[in-house]
């Protein structure tokens, strides 16, 4: 069946916690040598992802897989308290293991549903 009309919302875009972790990303990618870590895909956007990937970032689903020393970055959609331990009890072991870590510090939407179900 063909579609006969698309309707787009008004406005579009991204919300403020997704921007904000764009911004945060494309700082760290100028500021670091490459490879920048993200713990999971940034963002649920291919199309920015993949232009990431092109310019040296690698994601990771499992924080122990970032190289001590090496920048890394917590998913926009927010961490697990155990993510964040890990990563932190990582850069606590002295500056020759260190991480930079950036927790983008998710939405006020995306923190009190994690506060909810008690994430």
């Amino acid at each position: 069946m063909p579609v006969e009309k698309v309707l787009l919302a008004e406005p579009r875009g991204f919300c403020a916690g997704v921007e904000m972790a764009i911004k945060a990303l494309a700082w760290m990618v100028r500021v670091f040598e490459p490879p920048v870590y993200c713990y999971h895909e940034i963002v649920h956007n291919r199309l920015v992802v993949d232009r990431f990937r092109e310019q040296g970032v690698i994601f990771v689903d499992d924080v122990n897989d970032v190289p001590a020393g090496a920048p890394l970055m917590l998913s926009a959609h927010g961490s697990a308290p155990g993510v964040v331990e890990a990563s932190v009890g990582t850069a606590q072991e002295g500056a020759a293991t260190m991480k930079f870590m950036l927790d983008t510090s998710p939405s006020p939407k995306i923190k009190g549903i994690q506060m909810l179900v008690g994430g």
